[in-house]
């Protein structure tokens, strides 16, 4: 009598389970990045329109007091990485 040698088929590969594992590593970091990227961007414009807001009305007080006093004068700093100065040649014609 020949005995046979019977394989038991019921476990997985390690490699096939680690490219599963990385795979879903993968996908859950870039998922990840992608959601923090767009909140810091979200909120850099957020800070940015608040910064924007206070200046136009820190102008608008200063435009005020110049105009109706006598010997005023002020000064506006603003950030031109998105906000820029256009001059109209003639803006009434």
């Amino acid at each position: 009598m020949i005995k046979k040698v019977q394989r038991v088929a019921h476990g997985v590969s390690q490699v096939l389970t680690t490219v599963i594992l990385t795979g879903i590593f993968i996908t859950v970091i870039g998922v990840a990045i992608f959601y923090s990227s767009s909140l810091i961007d979200l909120n850099r414009q957020r800070m940015e329109f608040e910064s924007s807001k206070d200046l136009l009305i820190y102008t608008a007080t200063a435009l005020e007091q110049v105009a109706l006093g006598a010997g005023g004068s002020r000064y506006i700093r603003y950030s031109l990485s998105t906000a820029g100065i256009n001059f109209v040649r003639n803006a009434f014609g």
